[in-house]
């Protein structure tokens, strides 16, 4: 199983099976790990907008996996 984060643009984004949308904050959050990203779903704090929901709640190990490579993409916080 491959593991690994980077840009993408939005025409190689809208192939992926997923997609969870939030606002600059939220992402903030996830990427600091302060919010899972599935905890965030239902919370109402970050959306599926792409994929079925039931799917990603078997699969808790794999979205923090995500936020795991997320984390490895270099950031630089536009507010700080």
């Amino acid at each position: 199983v491959c593991r690994e984060a980077k840009l993408v643009t939005v025409e190689e984004a809208a192939k992926a099976p997923f997609c969870i949308t939030g606002d600059y904050p939220r992402w903030k959050q996830v990427l600091r790990k302060a919010l899972e990203p599935i905890k965030g779903m239902m919370q109402g704090k970050l959306k599926l907008a792409k994929g079925q929901l039931p799917v990603i709640v078997r699969f808790v190990q794999a979205a923090r996996d995500m936020v795991e490579s997320a984390t490895m993409v270099p950031t630089t916080f536009l507010d700080e």
